[in-house]
């Protein structure tokens, strides 16, 4: 299931914001060396995560600074693979060449996983870069999420963001 109510940055920036609740569970993971993602009989170079122990019921909400090469624009999707499912759009944003373009999404799991991977790509699989940085990926309970809503609901009124849908 994906979640989506957040607050995002409309134009892209000169440099990436720190990463939310200091990275989260996303802390120690290092983007130096991005993982290889094959998909069919395509194989393409990603920037992905690594996550142990997801637990079912939890409301995940993640956020990343994506940066592009080889194209004007793109829209760039994060997608979740656990070992039972794949979850081909949790977040998206149309990322501009040049710029730093905020990509934030969410999920909660119909099962608990072990091991997945939380990867980001091209939705047209045109052959781009995309370097990433300042990840976050917070777990939250549902008591705590409606907290947070009512936070970001009160926080429109006085910010320079946008409540924005997701479109993936």
């Amino acid at each position: 299931m994906y979640i989506c109510t957040y607050l995002a940055w409309l134009q892209c920036k000169e440099s990436p914001e720190k990463p939310l609740y200091d990275g989260g569970m996303l802390r120690k993971q290092s983007l130096k060396n991005p993982s290889w993602v094959a998909y069919s009989a395509t194989s393409f170079y990603t920037p992905a995560f690594i996550l142990h122990n997801l637990t079912q019921g939890t409301i995940y909400c993640f956020s990343i600074w994506v940066k592009i090469e080889g194209a004007n624009s793109a829209h760039i999707r994060a997608s979740l693979e656990t070992e039972n499912e794949l979850y081909d759009c949790v977040g998206s944003v149309t990322a501009k060449q040049g710029c730093w373009s905020f990509l934030k999404g969410g999920f909660v799991l119909d099962s608990s996983s072990n091991l997945s991977l939380l990867f980001f790509q091209n939705s047209d699989d045109g052959d781009i870069k995309i370097a990433v940085a300042s990840a976050s990926l917070q777990p939250f309970t549902e008591h705590k999420w409606r907290f947070n809503q009512r936070y970001i609901i009160n926080t429109l009124i006085t910010s320079n963001t946008s409540l924005l849908r997701c479109i993936c």
